[in-house]
């Protein structure tokens, strides 16, 4: 993420970025845009102008910081291991009773994570995206919804009929439709209005269809 700040001074500059990203200033890179210059008798002065950058380990504080603060107030004593991919920092949280923190269907962890989402993206460019998982939920969630589209594909095949997901939010509904991105046999499509929608699933020989379909939980 990377904010611009002036000042009168390059360094005034870099003190309001710091201020502003609650980092410290080993966590940022600096560029001087423009030097800034005091004019004659104070007319015609410039400001000073960095950009500044906050590199992974400055996210990593930051969201740290975050969360250590939101736990506490939560009241849950919990232990945070991170793990840094290409494009992302992914918070691994252990602790005890974590099942509140995910919640049915894990609507707590999404509503955690929307949390996360808005407070590192606020007035900044994102580099780096951060995620929380919660004893591993999103690993076994991912499984279980493959598996989930394995079945209903068999379905599809056998009976020749569509049928359709329960509502899913759009990472969930990704998942089924990249597990049978390569069936050639049934195709997907999204269906529903809003963030939470259905993945209808239906025969590759057949056209989509143009109503929803109700979950069937067979």
């Amino acid at each position: 993420m990377k904010i611009i700040e002036e000042g009168k001074t390059p360094q005034e500059a870099i003190e309001k970025a710091i201020k502003k990203l609650n980092v410290s200033r080993d966590d940022i890179k600096v560029e001087i845009l423009e030097k800034g210059s005091k004019g004659i008798l104070g007319f015609n002065s410039k400001p000073a102008k960095i950009e500044a950058t906050i590199s992974s380990d400055g996210i990593e504080a930051k969201a740290r910081n975050f969360l250590e603060k939101l736990f506490k107030l939560m009241d849950f004593q919990i232990s945070m291991n991170v793990k840094k991919e290409k494009d992302s920092i992914i918070f691994e949280v252990c602790g005890e009773n974590t099942g509140l923190l995910i919640g049915r269907k894990g609507q707590t962890l999404e509503a955690l994570q929307h949390l996360i989402d808005r407070i590192m993206n606020k007035d900044d460019n994102i580099r780096f995206k951060v995620l929380i998982d919660i004893e591993g939920y999103r690993k076994k969630r991912e499984e279980a919804l493959i598996k989930l589209a394995d079945r209903m594909a068999e379905k599809v095949k056998n009976t020749g009929a569509s049928t359709a997901t329960p509502p899913m939010n759009p990472k969930e509904r990704r998942v089924i439709h990249m597990a049978l991105c390569e069936d050639k046999d049934v195709r997907t499509v999204s269906m529903g209005n809003g963030p939470l929608k259905k993945v209808v699933i239906y025969p590759s020989n057949k056209q989509a269809p143009e109503k929803s379909y109700k979950w069937d939980e067979r």
